[in-house]
């Protein structure tokens, strides 16, 4: 009986599915980025060979987040509420008992 009254339940895993973003899309107009940057860095590093000059950095930097962004994970209220309902009931029908046991004696 305890076991019912003090079990605590395990929180539903948040899943979220986008529905503005394509993940495919992104994936693949980066891929389109980086094939043309290092198509332009090949072809500025034979212009540079030819002309003698030295090569110039890379300046391509990829995204880190793509559409979808996690944010802190809100709470709803303490979280004690189903559990502080048990205690209380608990109490009070421990209160009772005590009551009805000092009135028959």
């Amino acid at each position: 009986m305890t076991n019912l009254l003090f079990q605590t339940r395990k929180p539903r895993r948040f899943h979220h599915e986008p529905i503005y973003s394509d993940e495919r899309r992104e994936r693949l107009k980066e891929l389109k980025l980086r094939a043309e940057h290092e198509l332009a860095e090949e072809s500025d590093s034979r212009k540079a060979s030819a002309s003698g000059l030295p090569e110039s950095g890379s300046t391509y930097s990829p995204r880190v987040g793509h559409a979808i962004h996690f944010g802190t994970k809100r709470r709803h209220g303490t979280g004690m509420g189903f559990q502080w309902l048990t205690v209380m009931m608990a109490v009070i029908l421990l209160l009772l008992f005590i009551v009805i046991l000092i009135t028959i004696l």
